[in-house]
């Protein structure tokens, strides 16, 4: 049990590094409110429950609001005690069960923002297994806030479907996190993982189309809410993520889901994601789409951060006609837009300063970009309207480019 063994004693068996570890263990599942919870609790089955206080109706335990519903026949229930029992003390909240789909910066960021409220039970699902593995032995991840305090998050992570299943259940809310291309196969994912009752998808994704394509999976549209961000984040390292810039996020509604959508705003909000909601989806992915045709590529052609673009005359000019393209097109679809996309995309290149975008992180990596999601959606819809797209054209045309020259310089190395 002692660090340090007296030399005439002989070892039998070490035991001070597993008893520190899991009086380590304890004390962060302690921290992190991990311990107690509900598996560490005794429930009741029905029947058991119906012998034991035949005058109390059987509700779920789960539901807090259910408490309000409870009516008891007798007005008195003496207890071997001389206290009265009161079944509302009993009744435990029931978080919310969130599966973050993508483990990059975004879902990272987001996933960690939603673990710091106690409410949530959040589950990161990723292929990156060094991450996965960092997330799990630590027991969350390290978040460093935009102010540049640092807190401990306690999210879940797995690469597989089954150990969320297992663990904690179907979703309340599946987040589709992952890059454009991998849109289908995220999709699939979410509808193992949603309540088949009340689960929902939400996409904050990047381009357009994505919440048909999920739509598509769960053979029912309505499941799947559309928000847009311009929040911003980076991977510090394994297990470690950072809000690299402030921004707005908005989700859409309809008169038939405004109740679920506001309910995942204040989700949002309490966890420190400035979110509002509007019924202008069609305006609100348009006006998300031309501000990133813009920073997106030209910041990946140029190998720059975010805020440069906003602070050099050239870049500026070269902003506002790829935004000016973007809004034409818009107009032609008969989108009304927003905002001014130009002074838009100028705070969003302030706002995301130090960040890096997703694009030139991807065309720094040699992988795949969402350049055919962003600029083509202009492109494709420029060329059925008659619009000029000609800038957005060759963007996407240098970035696809360089893609594709970074596979052909991979094989060569090959």
């Amino acid at each position: 049990m002692f660090p340090k063994v007296p030399k005439f004693a002989k070892t039998y068996a070490d035991l001070w590094t597993p008893m520190t570890k899991a009086l380590e263990d304890f004390k962060l599942e302690v921290e992190n409110r991990k311990f107690p919870d509900l598996q560490h609790s005794y429930t009741m089955k029905e029947e058991e429950f119906s012998r034991a206080f035949p005058s109390v109706p059987m509700t779920d335990p789960f539901k807090i609001d259910q408490v309000e519903d409870f009516k008891l026949k007798e007005e008195k229930l003496e207890t071997n005690s001389s206290e009265k029992f009161n079944p509302a003390i009993h009744v435990k909240e029931k978080k919310k069960s969130i599966a973050i789909i993508g483990g990059g910066a975004m879902g990272s960021l987001i996933g960690a923002k939603l673990a710091s409220d106690s409410r949530n039970s959040v589950w990161m699902l990723s292929n990156w297994k060094d991450h996965v593995t960092s997330i799990k032995s630590r027991g969350g991840l390290t978040l460093t806030n935009f102010d540049g305090s640092q807190i401990f998050s306690p999210v879940n992570a797995t690469s597989e479907i089954s150990e969320i299943l297992q663990v904690n259940g179907a979703v309340d809310l599946a987040m589709v996190m992952v890059k454009s291309p991998m849109t289908r196969d995220a999709a699939v994912k979410a509808s193992k993982l949603i309540h088949p009752s009340h689960g929902m998808v939400l996409t904050l994704q990047n381009g357009l189309g994505n919440r048909e394509i999920i739509g598509d999976v769960l053979g029912d549209v309505g499941k799947v809410i559309q928000g847009v961000t311009s929040q911003a984040g980076n991977i510090l390292g394994q297990g470690m993520v950072t809000h690299t810039g402030e921004g707005y996020t908005t989700l859409a509604f309809s008169e038939n889901n405004r109740a679920i959508v506001e309910e995942l705003a204040a989700i949002l909000n309490a966890g420190g994601i400035f979110t509002e909601i509007s019924p202008d989806l069609e305006g609100m992915q348009w006006g998300k789409l031309i501000v990133n045709s813009a920073i997106n590529p030209i910041s990946a052609i140029l190998g720059v951060k975010n805020g440069e673009l906003a602070e050099n005359s050239s870049t500026r000019e070269l902003l506002g006609q790829t935004v000016k393209e973007g809004a034409s097109v818009a107009q032609a679809k008969g989108v009304s837009l927003p905002f001014d996309v130009f002074q838009k995309v100028l705070d969003v290149a302030r706002a995301t300063a130090q960040n890096s975008s997703s694009m030139l992180k991807d065309v720094r990596r040699g992988t795949l970009t969402e350049v055919d999601a962003i600029n083509g959606s202009i492109v494709r819809e420029g060329d059925r309207l008659g619009v000029n797209v000609n800038l957005n054209r060759m963007l996407m045309g240098l970035i696809n480019s360089s893609y594709q020259a970074s596979q052909a310089t991979s094989l060569i190395r090959w």
